[in-house]
């Protein structure tokens, strides 16, 4: 198995995936920061008409410009790692790779399992390095960072990508077209916020994965929220994400290739 996942981190690093998300996490934690610092002045460069709106704005602070940085990494950054992973499986059938390295003395369990290992491990570094890059530029621009807070919902939007991860690649493993399943990871990041609809106003809320998303995560920045409350979330989510892989990989068992 560690020669699998070793083997596809090599894959995704070579075939520019791995830096691809690296690097859109890091764009954003340059980005997000800036833009929230001087967003006024730079509206004021436009003319009157922008200046008067830049006044409107209020003034940003550090939990405002992480709270940016990661939206983007719920909304972007997902994207690029459904884009990645929808290929997992799916594209390495439609090529007859899945075919060729099956014939070695290698599970189909540890197969997939290995895929999704590798693309996990992709992702924890590309938010670790982007998010620590985020934390420490905004420190800069605007001083006191909330850490305990900007940390701890780091972690939590990192669980909910993980939650996106598993799905899309259980997709890729059922399906032998890489475009359904990114179609079908897409759809999951769009569903997953339905329950904030019906259930947005009671307590259940605390039970659904979208909880520790951006909208949430803000409630950590402004000390609102308690890392405890998100620990029913988080459960569930990892819980969600595992069953998804090994229904994906008790399905690829028995599979045609």
């Amino acid at each position: 198995m560690l020669l699998l996942v070793r083997k596809d981190l090599l894959q995704a690093w070579r075939t520019f995936r791995l830096p691809a998300l690296i690097l859109t996490g890091v764009f954003f934690a340059l980005l997000d920061p800036l833009t929230a610092k001087f967003m006024p002045q730079i509206l004021g460069l436009f003319g009157d008409e922008l200046e008067g709106l830049a006044e409107m704005i209020p003034e940003m602070g550090p939990a405002e410009a992480l709270l940016s940085f990661y939206g983007d990494l719920i909304q972007i950054a997902a994207l690029v790692l459904i884009i990645i992973a929808m290929g997992a499986v799916a594209l390495e059938r439609e090529r007859g790779i899945a075919a060729w390295v099956l014939t070695r003395p290698v599970d189909r369990g540890a197969y997939l399992w290995s895929k999704y290992l590798a693309l996990l491990i992709g992702m924890f570094i590309a938010v670790a390095a982007s998010g620590a890059l985020a934390i420490a530029y905004t420190a800069s621009l605007f001083g006191s960072v909330p850490l305990s807070g900007a940390l701890w919902a780091l972690f939590f939007i990192s669980l909910f990508l993980m939650l996106i991860l598993a799905v899309t690649v259980t997709a890729s493993a059922f399906c032998r077209s890489q475009l359904a399943a990114g179609g079908i990871g897409l759809a999951f990041l769009l569903a997953i916020f339905l329950p904030e609809l019906l259930f947005g106003h009671t307590e259940l809320v605390r039970y659904f994965p979208h909880v520790l998303s951006t909208g949430h995560a803000g409630h950590l920045l402004s000390g609102l929220e308690d890392w405890t409350y998100f620990i029913p979330a988080a459960v569930i989510t990892l819980i969600l994400a595992q069953l998804c892989i090994a229904v994906a990989a008790h399905y690829f068992k028995q599979a045609e290739l």
